[in-house]
C-alpha cells in the first residue's frame, strides 16, 4: 500500500515574532541555546499552529471541561471541524479519545544569532499629555519598559499525513475525498502567505 504525505519546509523573514515569559517590564523573546555556544530566538510550534488556524478561519470547534481542564467538546467530530482534523485532539471526558495530528509542525529557528538587542518603550506621549493636563505633581505612569527583539530568516517544517485527513477511527467518520482536498488546499494557500 502506497502512503501519500506532504512535507514543506520554508524559510520566512520575521521579526520579534514570539514572546516568552518577561521579567518586570523587559517582554523576553523565546530562545534556544545550540551547540555553537550561540543562541537563537524560536517561534514555537504552538504559535504557528495557533496562528494557522486563525489564518484559516477555523477556529471555531466548540470547547469543553473535564474538571478544570479546557478541551474540545466531546461530541466535536472532525466531519465539522477541520481544526481537529488536522491538528488532533485529546477528548478526557469517558470515554477517554485520542487522535494525533494529521498536520505537524516544528518550531521555527532562527538562522541568525541573537545578540541581547533590546527596545525600549515608553509611553511619553500621552504621559506629556497627562502631564499637560493636570496639576498633580505626583505623576506616575511613565515607565520604561523594554523589549527583545530580533530581526532573521527562521527555517520551519510541516508535514501532513494525507493517508489520514478526514479519517477518524474513533468515530468511524470518514468525509468525502472532496472534502479533504479543500482542507489540504487552504491549509496550503494559508501557508502561501503565512508569517510574511
Amino acid at each position: 500500500m502506497n502512503k501519500k504525505g506532504l512535507t514543506i519546509s520554508m524559510i520566512v523573514e520575521a521579526e520579534s515574532a514570539n514572546y516568552g515569559e518577561g521579567v518586570g517590564n523587559v517582554a523576553s523573546l523565546k530562545k534556544i541555546s545550540r551547540g555553537d555556544h550561540e543562541v537563537y530566538t524560536y517561534i514555537s510550534r504552538q504559535a504557528l499552529r495557533y496562528n494557522i488556524v486563525e489564518q484559516m478561519d477555523i477556529n471555531h470547534t466548540p470547547l469543553g471541561m473535564d474538571g478544570s481542564v479546557i478541551q474540545f467538546h466531546p461530541d466535536a467530530t472532525i466531519a465539522d471541524y477541520p481544526e481537529i482534523d488536522l491538528f488532533g485532539y485529546m477528548k478526557t471526558v469517558k470515554p477517554t479519545r485520542t487522535r494525533a495530528a494529521v498536520v505537524r509542525l516544528s518550531n521555527a529557528v532562527a538562522l541568525e544569532s541573537y545578540n541581547t538587542d533590546l527596545e525600549f518603550l515608553t509611553n511619553k506621549g500621552l504621559f506629556d499629555r497627562h502631564k499637560s493636563a493636570t496639576a498633580n505633581d505626583e505623576l506616575r505612569g511613565g515607565n520604561i519598559a523594554q523589549s527583545e527583539i530580533h530581526k532573521s530568516f527562521y527555517a520551519y517544517t510541516l508535514t501532513v499525513d494525507l493517508d489520514k485527513i478526514g479519517i477518524d477511527t474513533n468515530d468511524q467518520i470518514e468525509i468525502p475525498l472532496e472534502e479533504r482536498a479543500k482542507r489540504v488546499i487552504s491549509l496550503l494557500r494559508t501557508l502561501k502567505f503565512f508569517i510574511s
